[in-house]
C-alpha cells in the first residue's frame, strides 16, 4: 500500500469509518481474538480515497479488482458511502507497474 510496506504473512483487515475519511487498517492479529479490533496489533493504517458509491448497495461490500499486472484496488461500499485504496506487489527496484 502507498506508505505502508506489508511483509508476506497473515493479517486481518479492518476499515475504520469514523470521520469524513476512512482508513484501511492492516492488523497482525489473526486468531479468534481478531474479531475484536485491538489497535495495539496494527501493522499500519492507509488512508482511503472517498469515492461515489454505486446505486442500489444496501449492505457492506468489499471488492478486489486487478488494475495492473501486479497491482489491485480494494473498494469498500457501505450503504451511501464508498472508499478505495490500491496496492501492489513489490518486486524490487525494477517494479515499473506502480
Amino acid at each position: 500500500f502507498k506508505g505502508l510496506n506489508v511483509p508476506k504473512g497473515l493479517y486481518t483487515l479492518y476499515v475504520l469509518t469514523d470521520g469524513p475519511r476512512w482508513e484501511l487498517v492492516v492488523n497482525k492479529a489473526t486468531d479468534p481474538q481478531a474479531s475484536a479490533y485491538d489497535p495495539k496489533q496494527d501493522l499500519g493504517r492507509v488512508p482511503m480515497l472517498m469515492i461515489r458509491p454505486p446505486a442500489g448497495v444496501t449492505a457492506c461490500k468489499f471488492t478486489l479488482a486487478k488494475i495492473a499486472p501486479i497491482a489491485a484496488e480494494l473498494k469498500v461500499v457501505c450503504s451511501d458511502k464508498a472508499a478505495s485504496t490500491s496496492f501492489h506487489l513489490d518486486r524490487g527496484a525494477n517494479d515499473s507497474q506502480w
